[in-house]
This record gives structure tokens, C-alpha cells and sequence, in this order.
């Protein structure tokens, strides 16, 4: 199983990490337009060496953002694109 470096650990049923995608932040307020700050993070979807680097740079959202007073992100959020290993869940 995955794990972040900073020892979070991340599931991934399908064993490919390949079928994920990750936001700095929420999604939404990410790729909304409405958040004009500038930060190399908006409007991006990366990979799960992609998210690695933007962690190492800035850390964890959750640790230094917890109240969402520096900005709409406080934590990374995970997109998968499959089903694969959910199946026991999907019926």
C-alpha cells in the first residue's frame, strides 16, 4: 500500500496508483476560478509522485491550514478512476 512521506497512508484497492488523481485542496474551490491567489497548486490534478512533490514543498494542508484561515485548502483530496476493488461496495 501507498504511503505518503510524511507516513500518511493512502488505500488503494486496485493496487495502481496509477487510477488516482490528487487535488492540493478541494476540488471544487481548486478548479472553481473563483480562487485568483496565484499558488502553482490551483488548477491542478497530479499524480501520486506529483502530490509528493507539493507536499514535500508545502506540507500537509491539514497541518498548517486546519481553520481554512490562509485559504480554501486543508487537506489533499483523492480521485480514483475505476471501480476496480470496490465492487463488494457498489452493490
Amino acid at each position: 500500500m501507498p504511503s505518503f512521506r510524511s507516513g500518511r497512508r493512502i488505500m488503494c484497492r486496485s493496487g495502481d496508483v496509477r487510477t488516482l488523481s490528487f487535488t492540493y485542496g478541494d476540488s471544487h474551490p481548486t478548479f472553481s476560478g473563483n480562487v485568483k491567489d496565484g499558488k502553482e497548486y490551483r488548477n491542478r490534478l497530479y499524480t501520486y509522485g506529483e502530490i509528493q512533490e507539493i507536499i514535500d514543498k508545502y506540507g500537509l494542508p491539514q497541518h498548517w491550514n486546519p481553520d481554512f484561515r490562509f485559504g480554501p485548502e486543508c487537506y489533499v483530496e483523492v480521485q480514483m478512476w475505476t471501480d476496480r476493488g470496490l465492487e463488494k461496495y457498489l452493490k
